[in-house]
């Protein structure tokens, strides 16, 4: 990510930033983007889905 990047988001969004706005949602961004990363490295292969889900309203029925 850049200043480019915030420049045009900035734009889509239709709000003015100078240039020190800028660079605190440029460094804002990449510690967010970061963060992603970091849970995107999570192992999530061996979790066991623990949850009973169930509709308590009705049965369920296929249509076609």
């Amino acid at each position: 990510m850049n200043i480019e990047d915030v420049e045009n988001l900035a734009s889509l969004a239709r709000i003015e930033l100078d240039q020190d706005e800028k660079k605190q949602i440029l460094k804002d961004m990449e510690g967010i983007l970061a963060y992603v990363r970091q849970i995107e490295e999570v192992k999530v292969d061996d979790v066991k889905n623990d949850s009973d889900l169930y509709n308590v309203w009705r049965e369920d029925k296929v249509e076609a």
